[in-house]
C-alpha cells in the first residue's frame, strides 16, 4: 500500500487478462477509495491482526512512534464490512495473545471476516522464539 499508484496500475492492466490479485497488509493505509477499488477489481485482501483489543494486538503491531495500530485496523475492517467486501485475517499466535483467541474469533465474526488463519509464531529467530507461547499441557 506504500505504492498505490503502481498497485492500481498493475491490477487495472492485468485484470483484463483474468489475473486474480491478492494483497496481505497491516491495514493501516487502506482508504475507502481503496476498498471500492478492491471490490471493483475483486482483489483478495488479507489483514494481519493479532488481537481483538489493544492489550493483545498493539503489543506486537504498532507504528514506528510506538502507537498501536488496532484502532486504525478496526476502522479499516469496518469499512470493508460497510462496502460488503470480503476480507481475511491472519493472526500470529504468540505468548501475548494466546489467551485471547476465543474473543478474537468472536470479534472477527462480528466484523464479517470471511476467513481467518491462526498461525503459531515460528521459532526461526531468537526474537521469535521468545514470543512462543508455553507448550506444556
Amino acid at each position: 500500500m506504500l505504492n498505490k499508484e503502481l498497485l492500481y496500475e498493475l491490477v487495472e492492466r492485468w485484470h483484463k487478462e483474468r489475473v486474480r490479485f491478492g494483497l496481505q497488509t497491516n491495514g493501516t493505509l487502506i482508504s475507502e477509495d481503496d476498498v471500492r477499488f478492491f471490490k471493483e477489481y475483486e482483489v483478495d485482501v488479507g489483514i494481519s491482526l493479532d488481537g481483538p483489543s489493544p492489550e493483545y494486538n498493539d503489543v506486537q503491531r504498532f507504528y514506528i512512534d510506538g502507537r498501536g495500530v488496532l484502532k486504525d485496523v478496526d476502522s479499516t475492517l469496518n469499512t470493508f464490512k460497510s462496502y460488503g467486501v470480503p476480507v481475511g485475517v491472519i493472526t500470529t499466535i504468540t505468548e501475548h495473545n494466546v489467551d485471547s483467541l476465543r474473543s478474537m474469533l468472536k470479534y472477527l465474526v462480528s466484523l464479517g471476516v470471511r476467513s481467518a488463519l491462526f498461525n503459531p509464531v515460528s521459532p526461526s529467530t531468537i526474537g521469535a522464539y521468545k514470543l512462543m507461547p508455553p507448550t506444556e499441557a
